[in-house]
């Protein structure tokens, strides 16, 4: 397996995504060749946004080898050619996202993280799980019924991560609240319990910094911030550039090198971050941007544009 979607990086995700928009645009999977207009609609349909497609083109061509050639990938900007790896790649996370075991552990992880926003965020005193029903939460484009939510919310409570009080002929509790153990689950508390091996995993994956301090569990905090997976594709992009540069700009090479610190860092310092991606940029033009300077420089500008102060 290449890379296990629910495990991967927010920008690894993204591309894995890319991959199989890509292959569901073409109707001959062996053989693709597709506009990035149908490539972007099918991100859309995948929940993804589409705007980062040709930084995530270059990346998927250079990094992964999942592409042709730059060159050749954006040819005009209008045509994208897949080589094996990456139609092995889509076919894969397709076979991930259409495992229903999967979906349910998502979509579990997801009501609960749901369920302590309204209840500490929102100070909703009660709320009730079929409400998430109606929010704009999907497993990848596909919503969630009504029917998924209340067996989903029936797990947790037999997990003990929920209470509340039932109604006939459902799983899940009319309103529910967290218990301690589910509350723990999301606040990063220490566990009262060690969690066994073989046991369910969990992935928080939630607009919030949510986390639990288990083995089992796997969320990077920085990057739930949007700022924050922009700046993931400009340390991405970033070492191609830089190699086309040879041994003629040391302090680009450290100012990426910081940039890479702090998209990594648990709680990424966005002033830290604005002044290194300025930095870099002047840098870039100084050196003649070219074609992948180009592409770094979009990066930059788009990063800077959504980032706060």
């Amino acid at each position: 397996m290449h890379t296990d979607l629910l495990k991967a990086s927010a920008t690894e995700r993204r591309r894995l995504l890319t991959a199989l928009a890509i292959s569901r645009a073409s109707e001959h999977p062996t053989s693709i060749a597709v506009t990035t207009d149908q490539v972007a609609a099918e991100l859309v349909k995948l929940g993804e946004d589409p705007s980062s497609l040709e930084g995530d083109f270059l990346i998927m061509s250079n990094n992964y080898g999942w592409l042709q050639p730059l060159e050749h990938a954006l040819s005009g900007g209008s045509e994208v050619w897949m080589r094996q790896e990456g139609i092995d790649a889509a076919r894969e996370v397709a076979e991930q996202i259409a495992n229903k075991r999967t979906r349910r552990k998502v979509l579990r992880d997801e009501l609960l993280a749901w369920l302590y926003e309204q209840q500490y965020d929102e100070q909703v005193p009660d709320p009730m799980p079929a409400d998430f029903a109606e929010t704009e939460n999907h497993y990848f484009g596909d919503s969630y019924t009504a029917e998924e939510v209340d067996t989903a919310g029936g797990e947790l409570l037999e997990r003990g991560l929920i209470e509340g009080d039932m109604a006939g002929g459902y799983r899940s509790p009319q309103r529910a609240v967290l218990t301690e153990k589910g509350r723990q689950m999301i606040d990063n508390d220490p566990p009262q319990e060690q969690s066994t091996s073989g046991g369910d995993n969990y992935y928080i994956n939630a607009p919030s910094n949510f986390a639990v301090r288990s083995s089992n569990t796997q969320q990077n905090l920085g990057a739930s911030q949007p700022w924050v997976r922009k700046l993931s594709d400009v340390v991405e992009v970033a070492p191609a550039w830089l190699s086309a540069q040879g041994a003629n700009a040391p302090e680009a090479r450290q100012v990426i090198i910081e940039l890479q610190a702090v998209a990594e860092a648990p709680q990424p310092d966005a002033s830290r971050a604005r002044k290194l991606l300025i930095r870099l940029g002047e840098l870039i033009q100084d050196a003649g941007a070219g074609a992948l300077g180009g592409v770094l420089l979009s990066a930059i500008e788009s990063t800077l544009g959504i980032m706060p102060g």
